[in-house]
């Protein structure tokens, strides 16, 4: 799978539509917004792409870009996204700033995301992953996983 990486973006349409042919002249399969998009009409110059994205802190009016990722039939993840490829084996977590996540609530969300993927992809069942999700994880400094 080859994955095209872009960010902050800032409504800079130019730069998005030269972005946006390399993208597609690369063939890339997806590709990932890490956020600040600023306006919908950003978000709407990838159509022709398969586009997945979260929000940046200069993302305000989240619904109007939520809406813009249903028009070209993108996906937006919210603050995070965890990507599990086919068959479970590649994985990867994009952010746009980090430090506003604790480390306790960003391993639940993770485990989640990653759980949620191994059940679409029928490779875990749902109860099994309510079943894992149940468990309490710790860290070697006795710092709490999740739960």
């Amino acid at each position: 799978m080859k994955i095209g990486l872009i960010s902050d973006s800032h409504d800079h349409l130019e730069n998005i539509k030269k972005s946006v042919k390399v993208f597609k002249d690369s063939k890339v399969d997806l590709v990932i917004h890490l956020g600040d998009y600023v306006n919908p009409k950003s978000v709407r110059a990838f159509k022709g792409l398969k586009l997945t994205g979260i929000f940046g802190n200069n993302d305000g009016d989240k619904f109007r870009l939520i809406n813009a990722f249903k028009d070209i039939g993108g996906e937006i993840k919210g603050d995070f996204y965890f990507l599990v490829t086919e068959g479970g084996v590649d994985t990867a977590g994009v952010f746009h700033e980090i430090p506003r996540i604790d480390d306790s609530r960003l391993a639940e969300i993770f485990a989640r995301e990653v759980l949620a993927d191994l059940v679409r992809k029928e490779l875990l069942s749902p109860e099994w992953a309510e079943r894992i999700l149940s468990w309490t994880f710790l860290e070697p400094e006795g710092k709490v996983g999740y739960r």
